[in-house]
């Protein structure tokens, strides 16, 4: 391999034999590897590498160009066959494209792919590079790079009172969003277009409704189905303007029971249906279990010197008279389950303790409507053998 004058004046080249040149070096600095002219599509200093001299952009199967000049402003591009990249700086923008049409040549048509402005912008698959105009947005996403009405991810910074991930099908379509509102310091939840659900600066959950008001007139988006109240209530559901349920309960996708409202009324449902049940007996003795009860009357722990005597059951009593009203275990305490993450020293199965080295107490609950068939029972039975005395 020598180093030789190959064709116009001012070019050096290394070459691998006497009529072919690996590496040029024109008098401007360009660099060429595989071609002749490095010169070809560069204003300022170039790197091309490719595989067919003369003919770079055009049926070359790899190909790579890299420039610093005004059309470029620094960047690079990759060519193999009719398959193109192209990466480039135009006034301070980082911008990524791809071949759209044609052959791969300079007169190409490149469809911009990703860029990063001047403000650290990021668009993935925008047309023009630019955001959607109704938000300053930190990151837009498109799925088509030749037009702006398309489905369109974007995460905004705040511009027009909203900050939040914005889901559209133009640049102005907001067709769904989860964002924050700079107006009233809310966390807003918009589904086709329309507000349908939000957090408000005072931690209430609003459902069809934007003010945690009990005022129905003037408020509602949609027909409000529920949100929570900040006037003292905890949680209140309100279904607007017809009968039915309030909450639905479903295990495996099968429903459980509700909480519904017929006019002025509210019923609290569990399954009951014939079809689900099995082994249907009348014919047992209520009066002994029920006498197996322990109505009791009790203060709650809780209410401290304000407590007043209820009416009710020890759960664990109760639990062995009447065990499906009642839930959990007898004296049950916390303990540390496979999957956690142990303390030194601890094992699963061991009681965890709180800051004060005591156990954690798991506590027991019951549902005393769960009571009813057994008293009910007990009357009809009663009821029997007072109708057998008094006919004797």
């Amino acid at each position: 391999m020598a180093l030789t004058k190959v064709g116009k004046e001012g070019v050096t080249g290394i070459s691998n034999s006497s009529n072919a040149t690996a590496i040029t070096i024109d008098s401007s600095e360009n660099v060429g590897i595989g071609v002749t002219d490095p010169s070809t599509w560069s204003l300022g200093k170039a790197l091309h590498i490719g595989n067919k001299e003369n003919n770079l952009w055009g049926e070359a199967d790899y190909a790579f160009h890299m420039s610093q000049n005004a059309y470029y402003n620094g960047g690079w591009k990759y060519s193999h066959t009719d398959e193109a990249t192209r990466y480039s700086q135009e006034d301070g923008k980082h911008i990524w494209s791809y071949a759209g049409s044609g052959s791969a040549n300079a007169a190409l048509t490149w469809l911009e792919a990703m860029r990063i402005d001047t403000s650290g912008i990021v668009g993935i698959g925008t047309a023009s590079g630019t955001q959607p105009s109704y938000f300053n947005s930190f990151l837009n996403v498109q799925n088509n790079a030749s037009t702006s009405d398309h489905a369109s991810v974007t995460i905004t910074s705040g511009s027009g009172g909203y900050a939040g991930l914005h889901f559209g099908d133009s640049d102005n379509g907001r067709i769904g969003q989860v964002a924050y509102n700079n107006a009233d310091n809310a966390l807003t939840f918009t589904a086709n277009n329309s507000e349908r659900m939000r957090i408000d600066s005072a931690g209430n959950l609003l459902i069809g409704r934007t003010v945690a008001t009990s005022n129905t007139g003037g408020h509602f988006i949609t027909p409000s189905y529920g949100f929570f109240e900040n006037d003292g209530t905890p949680f209140f559901i309100n279904r607007y303007n017809s009968n039915g349920d309030l909450l639905i309960f479903r295990k495996n996708n099968s429903g459980v029971g509700s909480i519904s409202t017929n006019g002025s009324s509210t019923a609290y449902n569990t399954s009951s249906d014939y079809r689900l049940k099995t082994a249907v007996n009348y014919d047992w003795d209520a009066t002994t279990r029920l006498k197996q009860l322990k109505p009791a009357r009790f203060e709650w722990i809780a209410d401290g010197d304000d407590a007043v005597p209820v009416d009710g059951f020890l759960a664990h009593e109760a639990q062995t008279v009447v065990p499906e009203a009642v839930t959990g275990i007898h004296n049950e305490v916390e303990v540390w389950k496979d999957g956690e993450e142990l303390p030194d020293g601890v094992s699963v199965g061991d009681n965890k303790l709180d800051a004060d080295g005591n156990t954690i107490p798991v506590m027991q609950g019951i549902d005393q409507s769960k009571l009813v068939p057994l008293l009910v029972k007990t009357i009809q039975e009663l009821e029997a053998r007072i109708t057998a005395l008094e006919a004797k």
